[in-house]
């Protein structure tokens, strides 16, 4: 077995000088290694000037200790490096051998099984937020307290169960009163305790646990307000209380969002294109194309000139239940919208349509006895100038008024009818733009 050793190790020359050792070293070398145990053995450099070997506490843990030899190696003492909050200092002689550095680490090891033990108490009892992964060389762990608070531990490896060095982060005012309770209490500390029933003693406080294993990995926070679900507003209407609905579609990147959140994100950049109904972005992770649908501003604008109240259907509701009704979420496709908005205008109550007054008239509430205010809003195109028409009857204004179809050498043409009502024979009469100027009706 010592043959392919020694091959490789002259084949190298990775000690960095001309002289390499005998083949006598290197057999020397294989029988401390074979002393060890081959099995233990985990890799080794091309010239076996450094050897990894993999050991097992009493506890099962799994350590790898690395001990890297000199160039006057076995008259100079070897060094180590291990996965361990602290190493040992080896002992070495002429007669020493490798097996004497891992009955050395063996021993080190099994001092340290209580700083361990403690780790794992503090890992299994309390919310380790810091280091996400634990390792066996990490003497330290930041917990959470909850209401933002935290605490930093520094654990002591002769003394695991000592009282540890600490360090509290968080609002001024919770970290003033737990750094207060900490001196007032440290002496009720006890190492035969608990290590986390210490810990509620001296902050006066319940712990929280660690996270509940089992969770459902299903359940993601939203991208943008880092919330799970929505607060539950009326405000939000459909999208109360509700959970992340949209997913970005890059593979590499599938973060979740509220439609909510992501609508209003895509609105506060620049760089956002509208068309229609639907904001088209970029995703604030990946910088892919994102789209979002948006309220039928239009709409609103148009129905809720008061701050208080509108009219549907000729019966007043406020301004928040008008925004219920017409709450759309990314999900609803763009052709449900304009059947509602269609249906929804189709209720409205004209206030005037007749006797030439405006064709459609918005009323707001009177506040405290004040007269009722009347706001016209005109539906089409634009109402003429119809100022100076005439010399002699004063004031003049636009109105709308039917045309009625009449019959004329053959020929069916539309004059304006002077009556505002004119006959019932139809129900739709087309509107034209006149000015009246007292009881006289004038083309613009």
């Amino acid at each position: 077995m010592g043959t392919p050793v020694s091959s490789a190790a002259f084949s190298s020359g990775g000690r960095g000088d001309s002289t390499l050792p005998s083949p006598a070293f290197y057999r020397a070398l294989c029988s401390q290694i074979e002393e060890v145990g081959w099995e233990h053995l985990m890799g080794a450099a091309e010239d076996l000037s450094c050897l990894t070997f993999r050991l097992l506490d009493k506890k099962g843990r799994v350590h790898k200790l690395e001990i890297s030899l000199s160039r006057n190696y076995p008259e100079s003492s070897p060094t180590i490096a291990a996965d361990a909050p602290c190493i040992n200092e080896v002992v070495w002689s002429e007669k020493s051998r490798l097996k004497d550095v891992v009955q050395q680490f063996n021993e080190h090891l099994q001092n340290l099984q209580e700083f361990w033990s403690t780790m794992d108490d503090i890992d299994r009892d309390l919310c380790v937020v810091y280091p996400k992964e634990s390792s066996l060389a990490t003497s330290y762990r930041q917990i959470g307290l909850g209401n933002d608070c935290y605490l930093l531990l520094h654990i002591s490896t002769s003394s695991p169960r000592s009282l540890p060095e600490c360090r509290f982060f968080g609002p001024d005012s919770a970290v003033f009163l737990m750094r207060n309770n900490w001196k007032k209490n440290a002496i009720k500390w006890k190492v035969d305790k608990p290590f986390h029933e210490n810990l509620a003693a001296l902050l006066e406080r319940e712990l929280p646990g660690p996270p509940v294993s089992g969770k459902d990995e299903g359940q993601v926070d939203c991208g943008i307000c880092y919330a799970q679900y929505l607060p539950v507003d009326d405000e939000l209407g459909a999208n109360s209380g509700s959970a992340p609905d949209y997913t970005c579609e890059n593979p590499s990147c599938s973060k979740a969002f509220h439609t909510v959140c992501l609508r209003d994100w895509l609105h506060s950049i620049t760089t956002t294109r509208k068309s229609f109904d639907v904001l088209f972005g970029d995703c604030p992770y990946c910088s892919e194309p994102v789209a979002a649908e948006t309220w039928l501003g239009v709409f609103f604008s148009f129905m809720l000139l008061s701050d208080a109240s509108g009219v549907i259907g000729g019966s007043w509701i406020n301004a928040a239940e008008t925004m219920a009704l017409f709450s759309c979420s990314i999900n609803t496709p763009r052709h449900v919208h304009l059947l509602s908005l269609l249906l929804l205008l189709s209720s409205l109550h004209p206030l005037c349509l007749t006797e030439g007054r405006p064709f459609f008239m918005l009323q707001e509430v009177a506040k405290e006895g004040e007269e009722m205010k009347v706001g016209e809003a005109m539906l089409g195109s634009r109402p003429p100038r119809c100022e100076g028409r005439c010399l002699t009857c004063g004031q003049c204004e636009a109105i709308q008024v039917p045309a009625v179809p009449q019959e004329k050498s053959g020929t069916r043409h539309f004059s304006t009818a002077i009556t505002a009502r004119g006959d019932d024979s139809t129900i739709y009469k087309p509107l034209s733009w006149k000015c009246k100027c007292g009881g006289i009706i004038l083309n613009p």
